[in-house]
């Protein structure tokens, strides 16, 4: 399939080079047997950001009155919007309890309390408050702690309480508590503006909301919704809606008793990043919300009132499509893109996901090819982006075909734009053939480590000197890590295109290096999944090499185990045995954003691309990997160590360390890139051989044949 997925854009760009004029596509439900109906709205929104919050997190937003009231670990806040401030309410909850539910039930707010799960105290109580956060009433409902999850209250103050994928209720009247049966997995709760109760669920991997009866004590299915792709959440009702729903970046009115989904707004259309949406809540008797939403960049919270907009005040901006095939699992990326839009006054990112993972269940993703499809068609149908996240695709393969700039002229015409900020190995590792098709903002090393004296030199290891060594030594296996893990994960980004010259279309399979690689799979271990192999490196002789990843993190913290592994003295750096004694192989995060030939703008294109290099980015991304951007990744160091020196913190193992990565860095050419129909060919083949039906000379004639056969389909 996935060899015919390449094929079919192969043959649609031999049709189609046009410009990327692609029109937005509303997400599928799918038919269900569940009633359900979809409506659009016909509402445009912006979003007015009020106020910017720090140091707690939102838990639970409500309105009461005219004031929002919202909760974080143990303080009860309100916002008043007539004078667009935030308030600490003289509110103090029992000893060592934090705030797990806020309702307004009968003109009063109730508060669920739970204390942490230890020793000293157990117990769960709802307190009755005024406006003003003052005791009205009191009542222990649990002698016991809810240990995490969210409550919600019903209009009898019946309390459900949701944690680790159940759902229980407890009488407020008799404290007893029960489970709420139901033959779905719930992941989330809201509640209404009548305070009835819905249950996110998922069900024969479909994505539903739930009604839940406290009286029957379960919850019935009652209306399917879109599916995400990465991330989700519901949010309470009010106004026309009974609950508010987040699929990915696109947030959805939910009206449960006609059964219908209205789709209210994308995030990134009203230039907010949905990812960490702490909360949201529609006012009655209007179309306008209020939500919080974690800013990622600035590590704080944001308030922002969401309102239709006036079209008179709408600004003129080119839009730009940019084809996402990541799931912005940590909120970074489109952080970035609602601060580009919010800032630039020419340009506006639009965003159209392709993310080829999918949701699976409850956790986890599973690999779909049905993003790829979806680009295929918009590339046959002449919707190609103007920007591609090509962390899905075979990038050398489709940039020979044209889909993709040279960014090396724009580069090089961009003034404000410095080349040798970046890591000179990222640019190495980029090269195709003297052209740059796409960035690569942040990255970790892939490598291996061996212990001293069995390996001294830091050269890298040949296949055949690894297999000497390990005879020398009798080590019975060169690598810990099963050889179909292997196969996958590392052995054909490292080696496959090595042994392929796609100008002249001739492969070199054949060849004694291709050969010496399968033989030396031969001494990995079997048979065994990678999981399966549980072997201590420090105590056993039974490995030449041990697989690791390299980033940040390790620089930084002198206890981490994984640290003292790579770095300590007895330890080397060898890298994985090659043909080309690389010591590691670049190993990128997405998304790498590269340039449409078909875009109409490469200028304002590449003014959004480049800002991926740039401080206000590369200062976003998560401490543990490697940013890009030398210069800013230095300046972290130093912020670090100087933060260090301040609370009397050691510091002076950072530097050290550091030298030996750009070390291991300037061996590492090699990038990790994707491409699944070369890389299924020679892992079906490979495996057939460790199965012991083909010798290593057979098994290369195959794969020679083979692939072959598929540059000879591609050219």
């Amino acid at each position: 399939m996935k060899q015919r997925l390449s094929l079919l854009l192969i043959a649609a760009l031999a049709f189609t080079m046009l410009s990327a004029c692609g029109s937005k596509t509303e997400p599928d439900v799918p038919a269900s047997a569940v009633p359900q109906a979809t409506a659009l709205s016909n509402i445009d929104y912006y979003a007015e950001k009020l106020s910017v919050f720090s140091d707690y997190n939102i838990d639970a937003m409500v309105l009461f009155g005219d004031n929002l009231y919202f909760t974080s670990e143990n303080k009860l806040y309100f916002y008043d919007p007539s004078e667009n401030e935030i308030a600490h309410l003289d509110y103090k909850p029992n000893e060592d309890c934090y705030i797990v539910g806020l309702q307004v039930v009968s003109g009063s707010l109730l508060v669920c309390e739970t204390a942490p799960w230890d020793e000293k105290i157990k117990m769960s109580v709802i307190r009755t408050v005024d406006s003003g956060g003052r005791d009205i009433a009191e009542q222990t409902v649990y002698n016991d702690a809810l240990f995490g999850g969210i409550a919600k209250f019903d209009t009898d103050k019946n309390l459900y309480f949701w944690s680790d994928g159940a759902l229980t209720a407890i009488d407020s009247a008799t404290g007893k508590r029960h489970k709420i049966e139901t033959n779905a997995s719930i992941h989330l709760i809201a509640v209404d503006a009548d305070n009835n109760i819905y249950a996110l669920v998922t069900l024969n991997g479909k994505f539903q909301i739930a009604l839940v009866s406290q009286k029957e004590k379960n919850a019935q299915t009652i209306m399917e919704l879109p599916r995400p792709s990465s991330n989700y959440a519901v949010y309470d009702g009010g106004g026309e809606y009974n609950l508010l729903y987040r699929a990915d970046n696109i947030l959805y009115g939910i009206n449960a008793v006609s059964k219908t989904i209205t789709k209210l707004f994308d995030y990134i259309d009203i230039d907010l990043a949905a990812t960490y949406t702490n909360t949201m809540i529609q006012i009655p008797d209007s179309s306008d919300l209020y939500g919080v939403i974690y800013h990622a960049k600035k590590n704080k919270n944001e308030a922002f009132h969401i309102m239709p907009l006036d079209q008179a005040d709408v600004s003129e901006k080119t839009v730009l499509k940019l084809a996402l095939f990541t799931a912005d699992t940590d909120g970074t990326f489109m952080t970035h893109i609602s601060d580009f839009n919010r800032s630039n006054v020419k340009y506006k990112i639009e965003v159209v996901q392709y993310d080829t993972r999918t949701l699976d269940y409850f956790y986890g993703f599973a690999n779909d090819s049905s993003g790829v499809q979806k680009f295929i068609l918009d590339v046959t149908t002449g919707n190609i982006p103007d920007i591609i996240d090509v962390s899905s695709l075979p990038v050398e393969l489709y940039a020979r075909k044209g889909l993709f700039l040279d960014l090396n002229p724009l580069i090089d015409a961009d003034e404000t734009f410095n080349r040798e900020d970046i890591y000179p190995y990222i640019w190495d590792a980029l090269d195709i053939d003297g052209h740059i098709y796409h960035t690569l903002s942040k990255f970790q090393i892939y490598t291996a480590i061996a212990k001293k004296p069995i390996i001294s030199s830091e050269t890298g290891l040949m296949p055949d000197e690894a297999i000497k060594i390990a005879d020398e030594n009798n080590i019975p296996y060169i690598y810990d890590v099963s050889a179909e893990y292997f196969l996958k994960h590392n052995f054909c980004a490292y080696y496959a295109e090595k042994f392929i010259n796609w100008d002249t279309g001739t492969c070199d399979f054949e060849s004694a290096d291709f050969i010496a690689l399968l033989e030396m799979l031969k001494r990995f271990r079997l048979g065994e999944n990678s999981a399966d192999i549980s072997a201590d490196f420090h105590n056993t002789d039974n490995y030449l090499l041990y697989p690791t990843s390299l980033w940040i993190s390790p620089l930084l913290d002198l206890e981490d185990e994984w640290a003292l592994v790579n770095w300590e003295d007895d330890i080397i750096l060898t890298g994985l045995p090659n043909n080309q004694r690389e010591r590691g192989m670049i190993a990128g995060e997405g998304p790498f954003l590269a340039i449409s030939s078909a875009c109409a703008d490469p200028d304002g294109a590449w003014e959004f691309v480049r800002t991926m290099f740039g401080e206000e980015y590369q200062a976003m991304l998560f401490s543990r990997l490697i940013k890009s951007n030398s210069k800013w990744q230095l300046k972290y160091l130093q912020d670090t160590i100087e933060r260090r020196r301040e609370t009397g913190q050691q510091f002076d193992y950072i530097m050290p360390r550091y030298d030996k990565l750009i070390s291991l860095l300037e061996d590492s050419h090699t990038l990790y890139r994707i491409d699944y129909a070369l890389y299924d060919i020679i892992v079906e083949e490979a495996l057939a051989y460790l199965a012991g039906s083909k010798t290593a000379e057979d098994t290369a004639a195959v794969i020679q044949s083979r692939v072959s056969m598929y540059v000879a389909e591609q050219r």
